[in-house]
């Protein structure tokens, strides 16, 4: 665009722009970080609940192995509910400051940015955009460390009764690989143009319903109503594309699922046959082995779900990166003594070109100064840069 405070922004959501947002802005990392160690704790009691309850399982009924169980369920329990608080309260924090600080860079926007971008679309940056962003990213920062802690744990323990038993992941990991890449893009594209037909979507209800009575003052109830039912069709349309995408991927779950239990029956039942693992590590096994799935598509989700957050986080990105004031407005509204100058003035709407090349005049203070021109002259830019509405170039 010609306008500096305008500039072509993409469609897409890269890497940069999305850890660039998340550094403009402040997380409760206190909570953040309490509910992280609060997780690895848990995982770190669930993955001894496997070898308990395979001991019961082949025979062991003394009272170490009872009270163990039930003390690890215990546990389990009570962190379960604690890391539910903390994260809780991690994500309520973190979303009110994020909040304010979009709200904050809006209020310090330059004025003619938006003019190029509609400021009722950018509501949902402030409300639905800053929640599901942010809190799904308090999620992947919890979950990345201590899912892979739990991976250890489970792998540690399985290799004590036999390093063969690992052998299952072989099989596991590259479906789950490939679900990660191609569902990844997929979702990254749909979550960007959720995000932006829900913008469009709340932008225009909250121009319409502010001027219903200019609106029905003018009998233009019925294209109102149009454009309306057109904006939510648009919605309609990228949320059924979201829910394929939901089906596409609980089918994939329920096919690795079966496929890793399976695998996990057969090469168990060859170790036991062999004399290579006893009955205790065989059932150990084959209750490690829906854990460990259950990692590995955690993994795939959260990957996915990155990618889709991507496609969130664009607007709050160009929102945030938007050009600033150079000075604080209110502090400097005073209207000086003296002449009005234009020199040299150049200024562009978008790819049109520029409406103002080169413009050079005075008004004289406390004079009556008449502005005449065809239409598309300049005459209203000429007003908007004098009230700063705009910036020229």
């Amino acid at each position: 665009m010609v306008n500096k405070s305008g500039k072509q922004q993409k469609e897409g959501g890269g890497w940069k722009e999305f850890w660039g947002f998340f550094r403009k802005v402040r997380l409760s990392w206190g909570w953040i970080m309490l509910s992280l160690v609060i997780s690895i704790a848990y995982y770190a009691v669930v993955s001894f609940i496997p070898g308990s309850t395979a001991a019961l399982y082949a025979g062991d009924f003394s009272m170490a192995a009872i009270m163990g169980l039930v003390i690890n369920n215990l546990a389990m329990l009570a962190l379960s509910l604690v890391s539910s608080i903390s994260q809780l309260i991690a994500n309520a924090r973190s979303v009110r400051s994020v909040r304010n600080s979009i709200w904050k860079r809006m209020m310090g926007v330059q004025t003619s940015w938006y003019g190029e971008n509609d400021p009722g679309r950018l509501l949902s940056a402030v409300t639905s955009d800053a929640e599901v962003t942010v809190t799904s990213l308090i999620a992947v920062i919890i979950s990345v460390p201590s899912s892979l802690m739990f991976l250890m744990m489970c792998m540690g323990q399985l290799s004590s009764y036999n390093g063969k038993l690992l052998g299952v992941l072989f099989i596991v990991v590259p479906v789950y690989v490939l679900y990660a890449v191609f569902m990844g893009r997929w979702q990254q594209r749909t979550g960007q143009a959720i995000q932006m037909k829900i913008g469009g979507l709340t932008g225009f209800l909250t121009e319409r319903i502010r001027n219903l009575p200019l609106i029905k003052s003018f009998a233009t109830e019925k294209k109102e109503e149009e454009k309306g039912v057109a904006a939510a069709e648009e919605l309609y349309k990228a949320n059924v594309q979201f829910q394929y995408i939901q089906g596409v991927l609980a089918a994939y779950i329920f096919i690795t699922e079966a496929v890793g239990i399976v695998a996990a029956v057969i090469w168990g039942s060859m170790l036991l046959r062999s004399g290579e693992i006893t009955l205790e590590a065989w059932l150990a096994f084959f209750l490690f082995v829906p854990m460990i799935n259950n990692v590995f598509r955690q993994f795939s989700a959260l990957w996915t779900g990155i990618k889709e957050l991507q496609g969130r986080a664009t607007r709050m990105s160009h929102l945030m990166d938007a050009p600033q004031e150079e000075q604080n407005r209110a502090a400097s509204m005073d209207i000086p003594a003296g002449d009005v100058t234009f020199r040299d003035v150049h200024f562009g709407y978008g790819e049109s070109g520029e409406v103002l090349s080169g413009v050079n005049f005075t008004i004289p203070q406390g004079k009556a100064t008449a502005i005449v021109g065809v239409s598309g002259s300049g005459k209203t830019t000429i007003l908007k840069l004098l009230e700063r509405l705009s910036t020229p170039i």
